[in-house]
């Protein structure tokens, strides 16, 4: 091995180089995501079992976890009546006492454990029967003591518990994992700079991973079980320092060495704004339009994240960018993640601005006469919107005056979808908008590198979806509300997860209960169905016709989770509530209330609902803030699945914890635009390291 090579942590290293790894046991550890030594350093436990002290048998009572060593007295290997299935059992003596161990389905251990062994052996006490008062062990961990043997792993400390698989044990991992750092030599090449090391007194990054792996006895285990030891904190920084560190430099990068358009606003902009809106902005529009207005009047590119909550006008406040980007003779552009919202977004800015400036609409259905016409248009150099879908990043879609570029849903779209879309002009502004409240923690990872701005204010005369949680029972007096809200002249949404009934599920789908509501509870109405199978053409037919009042109920798919604004609509029945997250609960409540009359959302539970899935449903009833329910949702189910399918991009990490470690993941990232201030490049002999290690994290995790 050449010298560094092991220690630089490199992915090239092959696990198969650790002693003990095989074919087979190669084979297992890829299923654990284990194919280099790397991956075997930082294939962290998830809790820890403090097997140091030692107790006498005498003092063993059932329900204890113990740490005993004694002499085998008598062993035997039981074969029962029951095909396959055996015991073996051992009786183990120490200076107080005797008490039986027994294992299932393990007849090998009559190799390795006969009278007279000398054993360790970890496990918890269980009473025989409540009359006999014999106590024993199942199925414990043991070691044989040896004179002269190594210290052990698994015994007489605080010993690491893996997540493993079929084949690989807990004893196996630590094994492994001993010999991965035995690999490594004295040197890991620690990225971080030594003096932010010293600053905050973390460790080097080798002592780092070898406490977390193998603790010293004097850590607290609450400290450990916590992930709050010293030597957690050291990799919990270090995965989110080299994060920010990418993002902190991409973010320089771009602004440093592209130039953007510089947009004014002139006071005949200003007198356009008014001419166009018949409403006032809210304050909190006003402020962010600001934020907007002095960023792209700059030479350099902005590039902003826009949040605001459902109905809170961000379609508004983009509106005014375009046309600002319009009237200083740019081209502008706003792509959505579906059709039906392209078009919604296309028939609402030509009510406001079709009068005054060219608007186009591509998506995959525009017919190729359509297509070329507006080919033709772009490559001329006059001011136009073209509002589209993915057709927008086409190769064959060329801008020649690209000013601003806007994105609705932004987490419908990968960073690479982003870009593209930014490529299509020379460093347009960039504004992406997403109506899903994105934590704090999780927005400084996913969208580090962009700039954030919050409309936190409703347009007066919204009132809050009044929502409530019933169950099954309950439903003649839910459809005898469908019919009062229909009489009145509303609509009603029902929201399912599933298309069509399965075996496996017992989740109610849409197709049957379109069929049911239909024929059985109103035959005398329309009752609709839209689904994500749905030929897009077709989907798109049956929103529009449910827009403009064709049918009084729609029965849906979380296809209309998003962009769907149907102001009539003022109830929604959402069946199996408790199967969907709270981020997409609060999408999909977000479809009613657009009126001005009181809207409700009722949210069926089954009788099979977790805990967490009750806990969701109570946030929704107590609170229609979408960052308190974001955080709830996180803390629920996890980065990983808080925006449902992993997105192009997204960040990983593999001990750090969005929520948890806020204060580090903050810290971290107060540092890393600390010091990629001072050295915008990472250009200085000290920072390669550093530059080199962010890099390659950003390409390994985010890919």
């Amino acid at each position: 091995m050449k010298h560094g090579e092991a220690s630089s942590g490199k992915p090239g290293i092959p696990v198969s180089r650790i002693k003990g790894i095989g074919p087979v046991r190669e084979k297992r550890l890829k299923k654990l995501g284990i194919t280099c030594l790397e991956d075997a350093l930082y294939y962290f436990p998830f809790r820890y079992e403090d097997r140091s002290n030692r107790v006498l048998i005498s003092s063993m009572r059932p329900g204890d976890t113990v740490t005993l060593e004694g002499n085998v007295t008598r062993a035997s290997l039981i074969l029962t009546r029951r095909k396959r299935f055996t015991l073996f059992t051992a009786f183990i003596r120490d200076r107080t006492g005797q008490i039986k161990a027994v294992w299932f389905n393990q007849p090998f251990l009559k190799n390795n454990i006969k009278k007279d062994t000398r054993l360790r052996i970890f496990g918890k006490v269980e009473r025989e029967d409540a009359r006999s008062g014999i106590m024993y062990l199942k199925n414990p961990e043991y070691e044989l003591l040896k004179e002269g043997d190594p210290p052990s792993l698994n015994m007489d400390r605080i010993v690491p518990v893996y997540a493993g698989t079929e084949g690989l044990g807990n004893r196996t991992l630590r094994n492994i994992i001993s010999g991965a750092l035995d690999l490594c030599g004295e040197d890991m090449s620690d990225p971080i700079p030594r003096d932010i090391l010293k600053k905050y007194g973390y460790l080097d990054r080798k002592e780092a991973i070898r406490r977390v792996h193998f603790p010293d006895p004097s850590i607290p285990l609450q400290d450990l079980n916590n992930f709050r030891s010293r030597a957690h904190k050291t990799l919990i920084f270090e995965e989110f320092f080299l994060d920010q560190i990418a993002q902190a430099v991409r973010r320089t990068q771009f602004r440093k060495n592209t130039k953007g358009p510089e947009l004014k606003t002139t006071p005949a902009v200003a007198r356009i704004f008014q001419e166009i809106l018949p409403f006032s902005l809210t304050s909190a529009q006003k402020r962010v339009l600001q934020e907007i207005i002095r960023e792209i009047d700059s030479p350099r590119p902005m590039c902003k994240l826009l949040q605001g909550d459902v109905g809170s006008g961000k379609t508004a406040v983009a509106l005014l960018a375009m046309v600002i980007a319009m009237e200083n003779g740019y081209q502008s552009a706003m792509m959505a993640p579906t059709e039906v919202l392209a078009e919604q977004h296309f028939f609402t800015l030509r009510r406001f601005i079709g009068a005054r400036y060219p608007l186009f609409l591509l998506t995959g259905g525009t017919q190729p006469l359509e297509r070329k016409r507006i080919t033709e248009q772009l490559s001329r150099r006059i001011p136009l919107l073209l509002v589209g879908t993915h057709a927008l990043i086409q190769k064959a879609v060329r801008f020649s005056a690209l000013g601003i570029a806007v994105i609705d849903e932004q987490h419908k779209f990968g960073v690479r979808q982003r870009a593209r879309l930014a490529e299509k002009g020379s460093s347009p502004h960039l504004l992406t908008m997403t109506a899903t409240p994105i934590p704090r923690s999780l927005a400084m990872t996913l969208y580090g590198d962009l700039d954030i701005s919050l409309i936190d204010e409703l347009p007066p005369g919204r009132h809050p979806v009044r929502t409530v949680i019933r169950r099954e029972e309950a439903r003649p007096r839910i459809y005898q509300f469908v019919r009062n809200i229909v009489n009145e002249g509303d609509q009603v949404f029902f929201v399912c997860p599933l298309v069509e009934e399965s075996e496996k599920s017992d989740l109610r789908a849409a197709i049957s209960l379109r069929e049911e509501l239909q024929n059985r509870w109103f035959p005398d109405l329309s009752v609709t169905l839209v689904h994500g199978r749905m030929r897009p053409e077709d989907k798109e037919t049956t929103m529009l016709d449910f827009s403009s009042g064709k049918h009084q109920i729609m029965v849906a798919t979380t296809v209309i989770e998003v962009g769907v604004d149907i102001p009539r609509a003022r109830l929604m029945v959402i069946e199996h509530a408790e199967r969907f997250g709270l981020a997409q609960l609060h999408q999909l409540r977000g479809r009613v209330g657009r009126g001005a009359r009181q809207s409700y959302c009722i949210l069926m539970k089954s009788l099979k609902c977790s805990p967490d899935g009750k806990a969701r449903l109570e946030a929704m009833m107590r609170t229609h803030n979408g960052f308190v329910l974001a955080e709830k949702d996180l803390v629920l189910r996890g980065p990983g699945d808080f925006l449902g399918t992993r997105q192009s991009g997204q960040p990983y990490f593999r001990i750090g914890h969005l929520v948890k470690d806020f204060e580090l993941l903050d810290l971290a990232r107060r540092e890393a635009r600390k010091l990629v201030g001072n050295d915008p490049a990472l250009s200085d002999v000290s920072n390669r390291k550093l530059y080199d290690a962010a890099m390659r994290r950003q390409e390994q995790f985010t890919s």
